[in-house]
């Protein structure tokens, strides 16, 4: 029976699995809250703590702002979907 392998929100391929349902309950498993976590972007040679502001099928927006205060400005970073391997979890 062929592999399957499920792509998780970020595009990232997980390991592979042998049928459907087995890849139903990894996505599951997984969920979106991992989305709400902070990440390590490495960009000019250093790493940047950032969160995931938003992201669709050609872009994922990041923000150094890690809380959702109105003062907490910080700054936006586009990467290209799916998640390149310069970000990664904190």
């Amino acid at each position: 029976e062929p592999l399957l392998v499920p792509i998780d929100r970020l595009g990232r391929p997980l390991d592979p699995v042998d049928d459907w349902h087995r890849a139903e309950d990894v996505l599951e498993g997984i969920g979106l809250r991992f989305l709400m976590e902070r990440f390590l972007f490495h960009e000019n040679g250093r790493d940047t703590v950032v969160r995931i502001s938003h992201l669709d099928e050609n872009r994922i927006v990041l923000s150094t702002a890690l809380t959702d205060a109105i003062e907490e400005v910080g700054r936006e970073i586009v990467a290209p979907f799916p998640a390149p391997s310069t970000l990664r979890p904190a």
